[in-house]
Formats: C-alpha cells, structure tokens, sequence
C-alpha cells in the first residue's frame, strides 16, 4: 500500500501515551484529531479531541502508516483505516438530488394566477328622510 503524506486539515486517529496520566485521555483509547501543522521531519502538530470533546494540543507527534511499527509509548497519529474520507451514502429523500426541479417546456406559456374575487362594492346609497323639530334649548 502506498505511503499518503498528512497534511493541513485531514482527520486522524489520535493514540495518547500509554501513560496519559498526565492528559485528559481515557487508558487505551482513540481521539479524534485534526492536523494542524505538518513539520519537516515527517511529525504533525495536531488539534486532538477527548472523549468530552474538549480540543488539546500535541505538538511534535510521530506519523505512522501501514507498514511502520507503532512507538512503545503508544504516542502517535495514524490514517483513520477507511483513509478519512467519508463513505458514500445514499441520498437523503430530501435532498436535491433525489427531488429535482424540473421547469415547465419553454413552449407551455405559464399564465399568472387569477385574482381573487374582490368583495362586493356598494353602488348607491339609500337615503332615509329625517324630521328634525326645532326645541328651544335651556
């Protein structure tokens, strides 16, 4: 299998030293972690992620690959085994790929809706005579 040099950005498993006593990691566990800086002599910094999420830095962390041996403190990144890259899935029934908009043929001419009906306008008004009896006011 072929050697993939880290670079800025990819996922990797994270291995903490076997005594991380001294860390927040959990005994024998796996961290996510992202690679911050890739140094000359093939190390990487890395932006590592506990069990809790919480984000530590490890500076200077050897980089090892299929084919290499592991260090005996257990320090060390590696490909996460798929190689990081996400599994294809199907598509979600949600998404645009699965529900495409499909215009109407550019020969249909599209009409804009009708208005809606308007209420009815009063027209004329009734006029009611009134008789009014002048009363001297008080």
């Amino acid at each position: 299998m072929s050697k993939i040099d880290p670079t800025v950005g990819k996922t990797v498993w994270f291995n903490p030293p076997y005594n991380s006593a001294n860390h927040a990691f959990a005994p024998a566990s796996i961290c996510a972690a992202i690679v911050a800086a890739v140094l000359p002599d093939g190390r990487v910094n890395l932006a590592v992620f506990d069990g809790n999420g919480a984000c530590h830095s490890m500076e200077r962390v050897p980089f090892i690959q299929a084919g290499d041996e592991s260090p005996e403190n257990g320090y060390y990144a590696e490909w996460i085994p798929d190689g990081g890259r996400p599994v294809k899935a199907e598509p979600s029934p949600f998404s645009a790929a699965a529900n495409p908009v499909v215009p109407p043929p550019a020969s249909t001419p599209v009409a804009p809706p009708a208005p809606a009906p308007l209420s009815p306008v009063v027209t004329s008004v009734e006029t009611i005579p009134v008789t009014t009896t002048s009363q001297p006011v008080a």
